[in-house]
């Protein structure tokens, strides 16, 4: 039969993907199929939802058929329901299940003290019924304070969220999810937040390498954002200090600047995972306050493995949690091959650092370059309570520049060396945990030389009181001297100063290496 529903085409100014997933509607990636709303009020919601195709199932795509079950909950706002009750579920043809997006309609009918009851009526877009629920009961678990009424919910305005070349910053639009868009059709989570003075470090008043760390973290961290409670039993596991989540490897490679008026969006999604790993990439984008054009700016991908908590320092390898578990298997890729990135401008680049003027290899011992012991406290640790992953990334940047800083101040000034210095690459590969008042020695290295540019290598030690050494993590850093307008495709040379302090290192390495042979 066909549908007499007046149905109006024209959607609201509400983005379900935003504003109800999460801030109103609990349901996981799988299930958040109700694309848009075109009417809404405390008696009815008009909506359109997907269907896809669903040759597994007998009666047609499940995930589609929950989000008629969801419809009525945004009626009710601002009680908060669960069905309990469908009094007749009509099916015209369960055969008929082929991808498309459905017309529905959800009424509600009537209301007692603690009971929403209604109806639903799905259609094609040519107003076909596919099917119809009649006497659903909802039973309502409490009133939420926080929550708008239908009406209210009906005019919030809709974000600005786009996936194009151009972007418009906008406050509403710091958290959302891109369905089916990762290069292997993983799902994306995304977040976007603008840039303050801190962040701007560099001479050029551009983003100093650390932060690329400390936004993995949170990354990582809010990628559950947008299921509201899904998020706070992920934040109340881990706080309980049972289980934790421990960081195996990161490496950032950068490709772009940014700066102050800037908004950073990061793009996370799931590469691989198991029962107690996985692997994340997350891709950083520059989006100018004003608007403009996007650019590509790092790309960082990390590795994190679970672990049940022994005791101070001490953990041993454990299954995630059952529920992360499933947040993890929701995102992972659908397809084997991966499909390109989006085509965006990516300044640094095409930084070329030519052949190496010196690299370490074979037993050539690497010259020591700078060492330093940093005691640590409570502000290095996190919520898991070891210390942070980011901090390994600090440290590279305060030995790095300590250094070159005492070979000549003008890598540091960029009226005298026409550029600035920039991390193209660093990463860490993590062998064991330290603990909050441990001393970590940090070691940097020089492992190979380029007339701008230079590869170091680091190494953490717990070190304690009678001499004792622990190796925590090894570390890697490309480091170059890059022009200030970033558009040279290739490095500034090195200040006479830096050139000669790297040349001593090297020779004293060498003389080291043959004295050692001829002990």
């Amino acid at each position: 039969p066909r549908s007499s529903n007046d149905y109006d085409q024209t959607p609201l100014a509400l983005d379900p993907q935003t504003q109800l997933y999460g801030p109103i509607l609990f349901q996981g990636t799988r299930f958040q199929r109700i694309r848009a709303l075109h009417r809404l009020d405390d008696v009815q919601c008009d909506f359109t939802t997907e269907e896809r195709d669903a040759e597994d199932f007998i009666l047609g795509d499940p995930y589609a058929r929950d989000a008629l079950l969801q419809s009525l909950q945004l009626c009710a706002v601002p009680d908060q329901c669960l069905p309990v009750h469908i009094g007749r579920w009509e099916i015209a043809d369960p055969a008929n299940n082929v991808a498309r997006a459905r017309q529905n309609r959800s009424t509600i009918t009537k209301k007692t003290e603690d009971t929403y009851v209604g109806d639903v009526c799905s259609t094609d877009e040519a107003g076909i019924v596919l099917e119809e629920l009649t006497d659903y009961h909802a039973k309502i678990l409490g009133r939420r304070e926080d929550w708008p009424c239908a009406s209210e919910l009906a005019a919030t305005a809709r974000p600005s969220i786009g996936s194009g070349e151009e972007e418009t910053w906008s406050t509403n639009s710091c958290f959302y999810t891109l369905d089916d868009a990762g290069p292997r059709g993983q799902v994306i989570f995304a977040f976007r937040f603008p840039l303050t003075f801190r962040d701007s470090a560099n001479p050029l008043r551009t983003v100093y390498f650390t932060k690329f760390a400390e936004w993995m973290g949170k990354a990582r961290e809010l990628s559950g954002m947008l299921q509201a409670d899904f998020h706070r039993r992920l934040f109340e596991t881990f706080g309980e200090g049972l289980f934790g989540g421990v960081t195996n490897s990161f490496e950032t490679t950068i490709l772009g600047r940014a700066g102050h008026s800037d908004v950073i969006e990061g793009r996370i999604w799931m590469e691989h995972c198991n029962e107690t790993e996985y692997t994340a990439t997350c891709e950083w984008r520059r989006l100018p306050f004003t608007g403009g054009p996007v650019e590509r700016i790092g790309m960082t991908r990390m590795q994190t493995s679970s672990v049940q908590i022994l005791g101070h320092g001490l953990a041993r390898p454990a299954p995630w949690p059952d529920d992360f578990y499933e947040f993890l298997v929701g995102m992972k890729p659908k397809r084997d091959v991966a499909a390109p990135l989006t085509s965006l401008s990516e300044s640094l680049a095409t930084v070329e650092t030519g052949d190496p003027l010196w690299s370490a290899s074979g037993r050539e011992l690497k010259p020591l370059a700078n060492r330093e012991i940093f005691s640590t406290s409570l502000e290095d640790s996190n919520l898991v309570g070891n210390l942070y992953f980011g901090n390994y990334s600090v440290w590279q940047g305060r030995l790095r520049d300590k250094f070159l800083y005492g070979l000549d101040r003008t890598c540091f000034d960029a009226s005298q060396v026409g550029g600035q210095l920039e991390c193209l690459f660093f990463g860490t590969r993590h062998l064991r945990e330290a603990m909050p008042f441990d001393e970590v020695e940090v070691s940097m290295y020089l492992s190979a030389l380029y007339k701008g540019a230079a590869d170091l290598w680091f190494e953490y030690h717990r070190v304690d009181a009678d001499g004792g050494r622990e190796k925590l993590a090894v570390g890697e850093h490309r480091v170059a001297l890059v022009s200030a307008d970033g558009r040279a495709t290739e490095t500034i040379e090195w200040p006479e100063p830096v050139r000669s302090g790297f040349e001593r290192l090297i020779a004293a390495s060498a003389f080291a290496e043959k004295t050692r042979e001829s002990a």
